[in-house]
């Protein structure tokens, strides 16, 4: 069996004792305060000071990352050639709060305008059917309402046009 070695935490004496002792409350001979022999296998959290496993990369109760040094913002040196001014102070943000995700104008319109859209389209195709169907039957009656269909699909797909660019910001 190995021992455990540690450090009384008030004096920083070297202390050392068998591995079944672990857990132990004992008396710092030094300073003479009482401390619990630390488990080998187990550190503190040096941002909330919870228990994690020795061997841990990331702290499972406060999320920081325990092998990258927290490092301020660096910032440019001021020039000279223009005046210095005081800012207010700037507080950074959490940093696992990503930026708001730029919304494209196409993801704002309705979806009403969308399915008018396409109802707009499909009366568009088949006005063409029937216009070629018409065509080749020589069936008058049926072209002038394939082609009062394709005249009202087209006006309606310009209105929605409209519509969507109206509702916009």
């Amino acid at each position: 069996m190995s021992d455990i070695r540690f450090a009384c935490p008030k004096c920083n004496q070297s202390l050392e004792a068998p591995e079944d002792m672990k857990g132990m409350t004992i008396e710092c001979p030094t300073c003479k305060e009482s401390l619990i022999i630390p488990n080998p296998a187990f550190k503190k959290c040096p941002y909330c000071a919870e228990e994690i496993k020795f061997d841990a990369i990331k702290c499972k109760h406060c999320g920081e990352m325990l092998n990258q040094p927290k490092q301020a913002p660096v910032m440019p040196p001021p020039s000279f050639s223009t005046p210095v001014q005081a800012q207010p102070p700037t507080f950074p943000m959490a940093a696992s709060a990503p930026p708001p995700p730029k919304v494209q104008t196409i993801e704002l319109t309705s979806k009403k305008y969308k399915a008018q859209g396409c109802l707009a389209a499909i009366l568009l195709m088949i006005a063409v059917i029937l216009l070629v169907a018409g065509a080749s039957t020589e069936s008058g009656g049926l072209m002038a309402f394939s082609g009062f269909l394709i005249f009202v699909s087209l006006v309606w797909s310009i209105v929605v046009r409209i519509l969507v660019w109206w509702h916009h910001e």
